[in-house]
């Protein structure tokens, strides 16, 4: 019945909570229903969408919360971002709201958004490193890139640096595309397999699949074959 395109429909099942009987405590069985509705909202252009995903923020179920955080991100309203710092600061347990919640803050307030994504990247976590490079990625915004590119050039530890080459990977840009085949052509075996799995989304366009396989043949230092084999199965090195 969500196809109804009647925001009281819609905003009703954004606060159905649907309790059954379960071994222990009962279960809420209305959760995805509350996610599509307050998504279902946002896609309409809901005047007072700020406050439905403003309650549902603090929804128990992650899903929800992640719905609610990419709900103010899809509106595009630069006062939700507001709503998502206050999530950001408080550190929402569940990785996956904590990476929506940041990249709604880089999208809707990117001026807010990015040192916040780079003190996650230099900080001593690996967890908020990890969240940080993704959501930097996914951003597809210029100054991201260079946060990463930054950390890469700035960062010895090669466990730490394929944090910002996955972020690179999900940027998508020519400028992400050529520091990773930079890696690729003349990183450390560990740095260079990496670049070539960060790549693996693109395995369908044949103009990154042939760079990438020449970037590798140009790696004195590291034997890609393998990794080449795993990120590109249909066109593997010759």
């Amino acid at each position: 019945v969500l196809d109804q395109g009647d925001p009281d429909l819609f905003l009703a099942a954004s606060r159905h909570v649907q309790l059954e009987p379960s071994w222990g405590a009962p279960v809420d069985t209305a959760t995805a229903l509350r996610a599509r509705g307050v998504l279902a909202l946002a896609n309409l252009g809901y005047p007072d969408l700020l406050l439905v995903a403003g309650e549902l923020l603090s929804d128990d179920s992650p899903p929800v919360r992640q719905a609610a955080a990419e709900a103010l991100t899809h509106c595009g309203d630069r006062s939700g971002a507001g709503l998502l710092l206050a999530v950001f600061r408080r550190a929402d347990e569940d990785p996956v709201v904590a990476t929506a919640v940041l990249s709604g803050i880089l999208s809707l307030a990117p001026d807010w958004g990015l040192p916040r994504a780079g003190a996650l990247l230099s900080g001593p976590d690996d967890s908020a490193r990890e969240l940080a490079a993704i959501a930097l990625g996914q951003s597809g915004l210029d100054e991201a890139a260079t946060l990463l590119i930054a950390y890469l050039n700035d960062t010895p530890l090669a466990s730490r640096r394929a944090f910002a080459v996955r972020g690179l990977g999900l940027h998508r840009s020519d400028r992400a595309l050529e520091a990773l085949l930079e890696i690729v052509a003349g990183g450390t075996p560990a740095d260079a397999a990496a670049a070539v799995a960060a790549l693996s989304p693109r395995r369908f366009d044949p103009r990154v699949r042939d760079r990438v396989r020449a970037a590798a043949e140009r790696n004195r230092s590291a034997n890609l074959e393998r990794a080449l084999q795993d990120a590109f199965p249909d066109e593997g090195p010759p």
